[in-house]
């Protein structure tokens, strides 16, 4: 999952591509891992604008000075400790160190460990945009949706029924025949 993502995030190219650059190694893997594959690759990017402002609280560093390798761990890192719950927090954290360690070096790991173990206490109280005030900005948050976009939505349809439609648009949708 990490490298589909930082694949994708490097290149011009689509998801589809890097999906596809990667599909011989994602279809090694046992029908669970690639579930669990999936749902990584298509969470962080459903989920992105939360995750950053996570990381955003927890760091000393900006989002723009993170390289893509080590800021693509963490966003995948705290997906799995916000929005999974099939992964131990301790696991999904221990997981991300040693993958840090091996592939970005020892110091790039302590700034992972410690981001990681701050934002799996902090991420259920972290600042957010006053949704009276900033509505829009709120909505970019907590929906993830692009900030134009939040703002066009808010002003045609008010912030209920956008928060409604973000909802709607992150929820996964069932599999049916």
């Amino acid at each position: 999952a990490l490298d589909v993502l930082i694949h994708w995030q490097g290149s011009a190219h689509t998801l589809d591509l890097s999906l596809e650059k990667y599909s011989a190694a994602i279809n090694r893997l046992s029908p669970k891992d690639k579930n669990l594959c999936n749902a990584l690759i298509f969470g962080v990017l459903r989920n992105r604008n939360f995750i950053d402002q996570v990381i955003l609280s927890c760091s000393t560093i900006p989002l723009e000075k993170i390289h893509t390798g080590p800021l693509y761990l963490l966003r995948t890192a705290l997906f799995q400790i916000i929005y999974l719950d099939r992964v131990p927090d301790f696991a999904a954290i221990n997981t991300a160190v040693e993958i840090a360690k091996k592939r970005f070096g020892k110091k790039i790991s302590g700034y992972v460990n410690a981001v990681l173990r701050n934002g799996s206490t902090r991420y259920p109280s972290i600042a957010l945009p006053d949704q009276a005030k900033q509505p829009a900005g709120h909505i970019e948050i907590t929906g993830s949706l692009p900030l134009w976009l939040a703002k066009r939505w808010v002003h045609r349809y008010g912030f209920e029924q956008t928060r409604t439609l973000c909802a709607q648009i992150n929820t996964i949708p069932p599999i049916t025949l």
